[in-house]
C-alpha cells in the first residue's frame, strides 16, 4: 500500500493477509506515535449475507479495557466499515482483542512520522502461535506477545551460532527485545490462544510482523491411474 498526495509522498506498507475469516481476532501488536495525535482506524470488512455486530478491548500494559465506539459497532452484510480508536494509553503500542456475530477480516491503520516524513502502519491479525521458525536477520525490534495466560518457550538462535532458550511469561501483553546480532527465532511451544508479531522500528520507518506459519505440511494420497482418461 503505497499513498501520495500530488507530488508528495503520505508513505508506504506491506499489508499482511489474514488466513482466514473469522469470528473471534486478535491484533497482537499495533504501534503508537505520539507524535500524530490521531486516532488509529480499525478496517472491518465483512463479506457475508448478514450484518455483523463488532465488539473490541484494548490490550496494553496499563491494563484492558473498551474503547468508545467499539462496544456494539456494526458492519452491514458485504461492506467495510472504518472505526476510531482512541489513542490514551502511554505505551507506544497496544493489542486488539475483536468479536464479531459474523466471520470477518480485519486491520489496524494508524499514521507515523519518520525523520519528519509522514508514514503509515498496517496492524494484521496473527493466528494462535505454534511450533515455528522465523528469519529476523536485520530486524530491530520487539516479539509482541498478547493472551490472558502467556506462557512461551522460543530459542533464540544467533548469528555466531549460539542458541539460547527464552522463557516468556505473564499476561495481557509481553515484550522481548530483538537482539542486532539475532539470526532466527524458534518457537517451542506455547500456550492455548497466545498470539503473537514483530514490531519493527527503526530510523527508516515501522511495521507489524505476524508470526504466522508460511505453509503447513498436508497429506494426500497417491494418484491412481485410470486408462479411461487417455481412452474415453
Amino acid at each position: 500500500d503505497e499513498r501520495g498526495k500530488g507530488l508528495s509522498t503520505l508513505g508506504g506498507d506491506v499489508v499482511n493477509g489474514q488466513t482466514d475469516l473469522a469470528k473471534e481476532l486478535v491484533i497482537p501488536a499495533i504501534p503508537v506515535d505520539s507524535n500524530t495525535k490521531m486516532p488509529a482506524i480499525l478496517r472491518i470488512g465483512n463479506p457475508g449475507a448478514s450484518d455483523a455486530d463488532i465488539s473490541a478491548q484494548l490490550i496494553s500494559k496499563d491494563g484492558n479495557f473498551v474503547p468508545v465506539g467499539l462496544n456494539a459497532a456494526k458492519v452491514s452484510a458485504g461492506r467495510a466499515a472504518n472505526i476510531d480508536i482512541p489513542i490514551t494509553q502511554p505505551s507506544n503500542y497496544f493489542g486488539l482483542q475483536i468479536s464479531s456475530s459474523e466471520p470477518i477480516v480485519a486491520s489496524v491503520y494508524n499514521k507515523s512520522k519518520v525523520g519528519g516524513s509522514n508514514d503509515f502502519v498496517w496492524s494484521t491479525a496473527a493466528d494462535q502461535l505454534q511450533r515455528g521458525k522465523w528469519a529476523v536477520s536485520g530486524l530491530s525490534g520487539k516479539l509482541i506477545v498478547a493472551g490472558d495466560n502467556i506462557d512461551v518457550y522460543l530459542d533464540a538462535i544467533f548469528k555466531s551460532g549460539e542458541t539460547k532458550r527464552i522463557h516468556l511469561t505473564g499476561s495481557d501483553l509481553k515484550t522481548w527485545q530483538l537482539p542486532s546480532d539475532l539470526k532466527v527465532i524458534e518457537v517451542r511451544a506455547a500456550a492455548k490462544n497466545n498470539f503473537a508479531a514483530i514490531l519493527i522500528s527503526d530510523k527508516s520507518g515501522s511495521g507489524v510482523v505476524p508470526l504466522i506459519q508460511g505453509s503447513t505440511l498436508t497429506r494426500s494420497s497417491l494418484p491412481s491411474a485410470n486408462i479411461s482418461v487417455l481412452n474415453p
